[in-house]
């Protein structure tokens, strides 16, 4: 027999283990913690998994960048279904390369449906410290200047002008990007080759690694 203020468990009819211990409950009316009041603990232990099974691959990866750090611009593209460790790999990669002196940029190229270069946008506003939010006159300057210390002469002004387009800093009434409004093809193909010119330019002393997931 229990006594009848004794609180019993709903499916096993015994008595609350709390109560059984002598433990004295909590009153409903008690004043919790706020969530600012909490405080958040780095793991004292933090695990990362172990890179496995891709290692004949990242070797493979690692010589192309190697080669292209000599002199020859390298493209690879990494393919398979979701979940196989397409981007660990790309990590595991940038961490290699890191470590030999290497430059490396990280931008998401945004799925189906982004626009062209997209991938492009986000890398070029990462090496050249625009954020958003930033002034546009700010973020033009910024480009312009860096546009310059490394295209010489007139085609600076021609690479800006494309590049600021293709980060959505436009110049307003652009000579170089107005009359390719009404071609886009020629616009993109235009822009290809600033982009091409820029990415060759900043290439050296320290060969460059993008990484577009």
């Amino acid at each position: 027999p229990v006594k009848g203020e004794v609180e019993l468990c709903e499916s096993c009819r015994t008595e609350r283990v709390p109560a059984a211990l002598g433990a004295e409950l909590v009153d409903d009316e008690t004043e919790l913690l706020e969530d600012q009041d909490l405080i958040e603990e780095p793991a004292r232990y933090p695990q990362a998994t172990r890179f496995v099974g891709r290692q004949a691959q990242l070797d493979r990866l690692t010589a192309i960048a190697e080669e292209a750090a000599r002199g020859e611009v390298a493209f690879v593209a990494l393919t398979g279904a979701s979940g196989v460790g397409k981007t660990r790999l790309v990590e595991e990669l940038a961490k290699r390369l890191g470590v030999a002196g290497m430059r490396v940029l990280t931008a998401a190229a945004g799925g189906p449906g982004a626009p062209p270069f997209a991938a492009f946008e986000r890398l070029l506003r990462q090496r050249f410290g625009i954020t958003q939010g930033m002034p546009v006159e700010l973020g033009r300057a910024r480009l312009a200047a860096a546009v310059a210390e490394l295209v010489p002469g007139p085609r600076a002004v021609e690479v800006t002008h494309l590049l600021a387009q293709l980060v959505d800093l436009p110049y307003a009434d652009s000579p170089v990007v107005d009359p390719l409004a009404e071609t886009p093809a020629q616009l993109a193909a235009r822009t290809f080759i600033a982009l091409k010119r820029l990415l060759a330019a900043d290439a050296p002393p320290h060969f460059r690694f993008l990484q577009a997931d």
